[in-house]
């Protein structure tokens, strides 16, 4: 849910008014989102909300540092390898910042 608001720049407007929380994500820095992220993962109770932000948190860290990132999204691999959405945030990454 959030990655998507962090990658789709088309469409930071329109969601950001239907969602405040990625609102308020979209209008920090990358240090200050992850911040507001680990605060969301650690408020929520609710286990999907829950992965959805660890992989979003993913791929803000990969912004910052592209290796810590991965390697983050990678651990989180290791805990829940089924879920398709990590994958997908590796990809999306190389995508946007190349393999180097």
């Amino acid at each position: 849910m959030v990655q998507y608001f962090l990658s789709k720049t088309h469409h930071r407007d329109t969601e950001a008014q239907r969602n405040p929380f990625a609102n308020r994500l979209l209008g920090q820095s990358h240090a200050e989102s992850i911040t507001l992220l680990e605060k969301e993962i650690e408020s929520s109770s609710d286990e999907d909300d829950q992965a959805y932000l660890r992989v979003s948190l993913g791929r803000v860290k990969s912004r910052l540092d592209r290796k810590g990132g991965l390697e983050y999204v990678r651990q989180l691999i290791k805990e829940q390898p089924d879920w398709q959405g990590l994958y997908l945030a590796i990809a999306e990454v190389y995508r946007e910042y190349g393999h180097t």
